[in-house]
């Protein structure tokens, strides 16, 4: 496989006399199989080459372990005085990325060589648990399994490997360690999650209904906070953010459109197969993974020329029959909520909004709002939305000023 990339003599000289070159050799596979192109797995071979050659004389010759603490000593203790002879890569970008890759790879290897833990059988058995008998979304069940997993390696961490030996306090231990790193709306999603998994423990015996009780609940307040929607000016910024001579500006001007005026969510948006887009009757069908029922949209002027100018000058021609695809490795593949999240983050900057501005829901809840103040009912915000219940729409109410300006009544004169 270097042989492929790697043409100059004396270059693949080097590269296969070095001690690590069943992990470089590797590495390219890796790269290869994502789709990188040619330039980029030369550059990260570069990358991931002066990193050996560190860690190597670090460790006096020896092959030592690849994890993030000798990657980020790299990083901050060698690159800064780095005057290693060329071709030793320095830009921290390449550097950092190339070094993920390597990083991915090392742990990959590491977990296909240890055995099943505890941890993992019971986690397992979780997951089929919520599959077979609660039938949540993927999105959801991907999060409860994720925080399932952190509160069994805080236990480890604490010393405490027994379930069965878990304390209250455990608990609340655990909820005011992850109180203090996020939001109040994503502890009440770690609290539900925390709840749900001691449960499933409980019901196979292996905790008591106690701790379940021992799990504190999040104050919600309905309706406190009001949606942060964008200005007509600053939308207009947004839109004009695009490169839209090029594959990727094509694509990423459609999905914000997608958002924009017809208010999907981001998972609906990369959901988006070529077959849901009906072009005679101008619909678009669109399954949300959030609440497993379709709805069908109106395809809307501007949407329908932005996705299609798309399909016909940038979206790649492959056999996936999902509409918005990658550009950069692994190319081809289909859109992650992640990705779209970038995309729409790295518009908001090119846009010169303010760093307040960030998220991808900001969209939905400024067409929503501009629709309700142009006088759309509830009920067509809803159905526009995919919300189940009126009572999730109703918080629109709080940003139509023109109507709230009506409620309230005059103050009342002093008779004489």
């Amino acid at each position: 496989m270097l042989e492929q990339y790697f043409h100059h003599p004396r270059v693949l000289r080097r590269l296969l006399a070095s001690p690590v070159h069943d992990q470089i050799e590797r590495y390219v596979v890796y790269l290869n199989e994502r789709g990188h192109t040619y330039e980029g797995v030369q550059q990260y071979v570069q990358a991931i080459e002066h990193f050996f050659d560190w860690a190597l004389k670090e460790n006096q010759g020896a092959i030592t372990p690849i994890d993030k603490a000798i990657v980020c000593r790299f990083l901050t203790e060698h690159i800064p005085i780095c005057d290693c002879s060329p071709p030793a890569s320095r830009t921290m970008i390449t550097l950092r990325a190339a070094l993920n890759h390597l990083l991915h790879i090392c742990e990959s290897e590491e977990e296909s060589d240890l055995p099943e833990s505890n941890n993992d059988r019971l986690i397992d058995a979780y997951l089929t648990y919520l599959k077979n008998n609660c039938g949540l979304a993927a999105q959801t069940l991907n999060y409860r399994a994720r925080y399932a997993r952190e509160f069994l390696s805080y236990l480890n961490h604490a010393g405490e490997t027994d379930v069965a030996a878990l304390m209250p306090q455990d608990i609340m231990q655990f909820m005011v360690n992850c109180a203090g790193r996020c939001k109040r709306s994503s502890a009440q999603v770690i609290a539900c999650s925390l709840r749900s998994f001691l449960r499933f423990l409980q019901m196979n015996g292996l905790c008591s209904m106690q701790l379940v009780r021992a799990v504190p609940r999040i104050p919600n307040w309905k309706m406190e906070g009001i949606p942060v929607t964008l200005s007509e000016a600053q939308l207009s910024s947004l839109l004009h953010a695009f490169d839209k001579t090029s594959a990727t500006g094509l694509r990423d001007y459609a999905i914000t459109l997608c958002m924009t005026e017809i208010g999907l969510r981001v998972s609906e948006v990369v959901n988006i197969a070529l077959d849901d887009v009906d072009w005679r009757r101008g619909i678009l069908n669109i399954t949300s993974p959030k609440v497993r029922r379709s709805r069908c949209l109106p395809l809307t002027e501007h949407v329908g020329a932005a996705i299609a100018q798309y399909i016909k000058c940038g979206r790649p021609e492959v056999k996936s029959r999902q509409l918005f695809l990658r550009h950069r490795a692994p190319v081809c593949e289909p859109l992650t909520p992640k990705v779209v999240g970038g995309v729409i983050y790295r518009a908001y900057r090119r846009a010169g909004l303010p760093e307040s501005i960030n998220g991808t829901h900001i969209l939905r809840h400024t067409i929503a709002t501009r629709l309700y103040q142009n006088g759309a009912s509830l009920k067509d915000l809803a159905d526009l939305l995919g919300h189940q219940s009126l009572e999730t729409t109703v918080i629109y109410t709080k940003v139509n000023l023109p109507q709230l300006a009506t409620v309230a009544l005059p103050w009342p004169e002093e008779r004489s």
